[in-house]
């Protein structure tokens, strides 16, 4: 009797999951508590704790608002629609109705699965195309009614590039036809639209002739404000829309944390990614995973221990092989073909480099790094175009030997200007009269129009002011414009407190309601009982959205083409106000950076920051920095005071103009120069890295430009003179009293003495190494002492210096318990890599000890004969080299 109601239970149970699952399987995320049970009358409700029966067949998970949802698992949501019939969806779409109405799943459904109202796919949103392709892949690609998954996939692509673009020009682009013909010529696709502009596409043609059909880039640069990347977005979906699938593009922005100039398989990566979501059918994919995998080998390689100490100088090579990065990029021209299936001479391909600047800030070698690959790409695709967007001019930007074409963009004429306004609601005589009295630029525009709409219904303009003489009486330049509109408009916000709030309060670069109440209440003159009050005006705040715009972690921050504009001018107006503000700040990020619930290297930038614009001394600066701050500074640099953009350029590895370099004290030249010749050694430019390190003759006590010389030179194949620097570099590692980085210096020294055919002095080289290790009581210099050993085990072996390599086989045993007994006592990770090394030197004595012993080999010159036991060593003792060097910090030295 109790097992027949056990299993009358476990029928009823079953019934009400199913019941559950009907309804979970027609919706996208929902709250629990709402969701209904459907299925027939006789199935049997629970009084609302039935619903955790579907638990283990959901993903929970927190919406921002910290409201609890749940989304079905894709197996069981698609098994669930193939049980059920047309009824049972009709009815599970009914029940669903009241409590999800707006549900994107459930309309899907309705639309394409019950009314049959398919529509065209270029008539739905990029949220609808995406849910469609859900619903396709739940119930398969042959199900009557549903469009081909194909198609899905290649319109939402398109729409997918679109977005970006669409946004930058928020339907108001205007005027740039000479830039738009301009470029309409340069990439040669769509049709002229005039006589000229086909004579000039027939002239141009006949100079591309000549170049193998190749072009130089096009450079597009102008001040923040000016509309460089609208007029790239509208180039490129009129493209798009025109001629589709006929111009495969590429945008890389260089504000996307994923792009790093330095390792320039990011840039394969994300054009393979775009390419592959727009070309499906090819291998585009299959190759964003080689280059994501070749990124990730040259990743594994580094070592994340500085051993530079505050130098800060990166000692791996990051930025991978010139010819391998170059082999990848030729593969994605040969993908991208077979892709269209067109040949490799007839393919074009448009690659845009917007926000350029930010690797003109590091200067020649990244520069380098990012056209490499494009060359190399063009050798493929003749038809490659390369449009580059950047605040700065950019010279000397090569394509196979092409040189670029270089465009300042400059404000809209007066018609255009007008347009603009007319577009944005202002009335075409004000939008006339003001267009004649600004500059042309877009984000003086935006503020006119602004203002206008906010007076709207006043019966007065503050524009009005613009078209008199009262400040317009002499030419004044585009950013004195811009400070007095922005004035006005800041007149409009009706709300006091956020109006004293915004001026000078925005001086901080990020805003919440603990910023507000412990940094900005006091010196903006706000009386704030508590957090409740702090939040209220924080929302109010946050809905300014010509003010501000959100930041990923809720809070907010000034609009970045107006902080541009008016950060200097809110510092001036109140230079006691704004250095209140900043202590108030560096305080409050100290706190904040010692609680749990903070993000510490945010937190921790931000004091930085703070301290940055008090002015505050490098010494202290050094003290507070700590590694991965320099996503979170890069833009500062345009922001702090002149007297320290040469410490943090320094930190950041950013380059210095001469300007900044002559207020530079030696230190931070030094180490402006050192970043320099490490990014070229990175890509064995070692012509250019000596170049640079012997442009800075004046060198500290303890500076890091001998060991880097002594690696220049011996990538230059002069191992004599590499030597006499590196002796040169032990010596100012000494004044450092930096222990890990002195035997570093020594290990570079002892190499190259082994390969000048001075073991001797290599020998004395590790043997002061060691006795730096042996000593210290902590795991890294138990690894040093490892690795010293290893080193000096082989180097006695390969040179026939080897009366005392008995002692040295006991102390390298001894020392590879050590790491072993220090790194589990310390919980630090052993070194893999050099203790590997060690078991096979240790290996190699044992053969050694029991063949004939001492050899009769003395030196390098005779380290390569066929049988001798010093040969193997000897190879031995290189990949020793190169792999100590790998796992402790230094670069490998060119074989």
């Amino acid at each position: 009797m109790d097992e027949a109601r056990r299993a009358d239970d476990r029928l009823r149970a079953d019934g009400r999951r199913a019941a559950y699952l009907r309804a979970a399987a027609v919706l996208g995320p929902f709250d629990p508590a709402l969701l209904p049970a459907i299925g027939p009358t006789s199935v049997e409700q629970s009084d609302g704790g039935g619903v955790s029966l579907i638990a283990d067949d959901c993903v929970a998970f927190s919406t921002e608002a910290g409201e609890g949802r749940w989304l079905l698992r894709p197996e069981i949501r698609r098994d669930t629609l193939l049980r059920m019939d047309r009824t049972d969806l009709e009815i599970a779409i009914s029940d669903t109705a009241e409590d999800f109405p707006n549900d994107a799943v459930r309309s899907t459904l309705s639309r394409w699965m019950l009314q049959g109202s398919a529509s065209e796919l270029s008539s739905l949103s990029l949220s609808e195309l995406t849910t469609l392709g859900e619903v396709v892949g739940w119930y398969g690609p042959e199900t009557e009614g549903l469009p081909d998954a194909k198609l899905i996939a290649r319109e939402t692509a398109v729409r997918r590039l679109r977005a970006p673009f669409e946004h930058l020009l928020g339907g108001r682009f205007q005027g740039r036809e000479v830039e738009q013909r301009e470029l309409r010529s340069y990439v040669d696709v769509l049709d002229s639209q005039s006589f000229l502009e086909s004579a000039s596409r027939a002239l141009e043609g006949v100079s591309r002739w000549a170049s193998g059909g190749r072009s130089g880039a096009y450079v597009l640069h102008a001040p923040g404000g000016m509309g460089k990347s609208s007029l790239i977005a509208k180039f490129i979906t009129d493209h798009v829309d025109t001629v589709g699938d006929t111009l495969p593009v590429a945008y890389l922005d260089w504000e996307d944390p994923k792009l790093v100039a330095r390792e320039p398989e990011t840039m394969i990566i994300e054009c393979a990614r775009q390419l592959a979501l727009r070309f499906p059918r090819g291998a585009l994919a299959e190759l964003r995973q080689e280059a994501a995998d070749a990124l990730d080998d040259r990743r594994s390689a580094k070592d994340a221990r500085s051993r530079d100490g505050a130098f800060a100088i990166q000692s791996e090579r990051t930025g991978g092989s010139r010819r391998d990065v170059q082999e990848l990029a030729m593969r994605l021209g040969q993908k991208l073909a077979a892709s269209l299936g067109s040949d490799t001479s007839l393919t074009p391909l448009l690659v845009v480099l917007d926000t350029f600047e930010r690797v003109q800030r590091y200067g020649r070698p990244e520069i380098d790094s990012v056209r490499w690959p494009l060359e190399a790409l063009q050798k493929v695709l003749p038809r490659l175009r390369v449009i580059i967007a950047t605040r700065v001019p950019l010279a000397d930007f090569l394509l196979n030997y092409n040189e670029a074409t270089v465009r300042a963009l400059m404000g809209l004429d007066k018609r255009a200007a007008t347009a603009f306004l007319v577009h944005d609601g202002v009335d075409r005589r004000t939008a006339a009269e003001v267009a004649g009295r600004i500059d042309g630029s877009p984000l003086s525009l935006r503020l006119a129009s602004e203002i206008y709409r906010r007076d709207a219904g006043s019966g007065s303009s503050r524009l009005e002011g613009i078209t008199n003489t009262k400040w317009l009486i002499f030419s004044v330049s585009q950013a004195q414009i811009q400070s007095q509109l922005y004035r006005r408009y800041l007149d409009q916000v009706t709300d006091l407190s956020v109006r004293r709030l915004a001026h000078p309060g925005l001086i901080v670069r990020r805003i919440d309601p603990d910023v507000l109440l412990h940094v900005l209440a006091a010196p903006c003159g706000l009386s704030l009982s508590g957090r409740s009050q702090a939040e209220a005006l924080f929302e109010r705040l946050r809905h300014e959205i010509t003010l501000v715009e959100p930041n990923p972690d809720g809070s907010v921050r000034h609009r970045s083409d107006l902080r541009r504009l008016m950060l200097g001018l809110m510092i001036a107006d109140d230079p006691e106000r704004a250095s209140d503000i900043h202590r108030r700040a560096v305080v409050h990020y100290v706190v904040r950076s010692r609680s749990e619930n903070g993000d510490f290297l945010a937190d921790r930038a931000e004091e930085i920051y703070h301290l940055l614009m008090l002015g505050s001394e490098p010494s202290l600066l050094e003290q507070r920095w700590v590694e991965g701050l320099a996503p979170y500074l890069q833009d500062a640099m345009d922001e702090i005071p002149h007297s320290r953009k040469a410490f943090l350029a320094s930190m950041l590895g950013l380059d210095i103009d001469e300007s900044v370099r002559a207020s530079a004290d030696l230190g931070e030249k030094e180490k402006d120069v050192a970043n320099k010749a490490q990014r070229s050694l990175e890509f064995d430019e070692f012509d250019h890295a000596l170049s640079i390190l012997r442009s800075q003759p004046q060198r500290s006590e303890g500076s890091p430009l001998y060991r880097l010389e002594a690696m220049a030179l011996h990538g230059l194949g002069r191992d004599a003179e590499a030597y006499d620097a590196a002796k040169g570099a032990v010596a100012a590692a000494s004044e450092r009293g930096d222990r890990s980085f002195l035997c570093a210096t020594l290990h570079l020294a002892a190499e190259l003495a082994f390969r000048a055919g001075l073991a001797s002095n290599a020998i004395d080289h590790l043997r002061q190494a060691e006795t730096l290790a042996q000593d210290a009581d902590h795991a890294d210099c138990a690894g040093l002492q490892l690795a010293t050993l290893t080193l000096l085990a082989l180097t006695q072996m390969a040179s026939g210096i080897d009366h005392d390599l008995p002692t040295t086989a006991r102390r390298l045993a001894l020392a590879s318990a050590r790491q072993d007994v220090e790194a589990s006592r310390s919980g630090a990770a052993v070194d893999d890599v050099t203790r590997t090394a060690a078991a096979r030197a240790l290996e190699r004595i044992r053969d050694w000890e029991a063949g004939s012993g001492t050899s009769e080999v003395h030196g390098p010159s005779n380290l390569f004969g066929p049988s001798s036991q010093a040969a193997v060593a000897g190879k031995q003792l290189l990949r020793a080299f190169a792999a100590v060097k790998k796992a402790r910090g230094t670069p490998p030295a060119r074989t």
